[in-house]
């Protein structure tokens, strides 16, 4: 996976955004089976999961036709 970018979130010490970028739905199933798959991806989910209070959540992106933009 390509990551975009990643950012805190002001007032929010908490709070880590990241952005990452697939190829498509089935690079990002490809990809993310991969990647979970690894037993070292369950203790850096155990760590993150600690460190952020036991909260994530996933938002799915989609480009926004380019007609609307100017």
């Amino acid at each position: 996976m390509h990551v975009v970018g990643a950012f805190t979130v002001a007032d929010d010490e908490d709070a880590f955004v990241w952005i990452r970028r697939f190829e498509d739905a089935a690079d990002r199933e490809r990809v993310l089976a991969a990647v979970h798959g690894r037993s070292r991806c369950a203790t850096v989910v155990d760590t993150l999961s600690a460190l952020s209070g036991g909260t994530a959540s996933t938002v799915r992106l989609e480009p926004a036709p380019r007609s609307g933009l100017r």
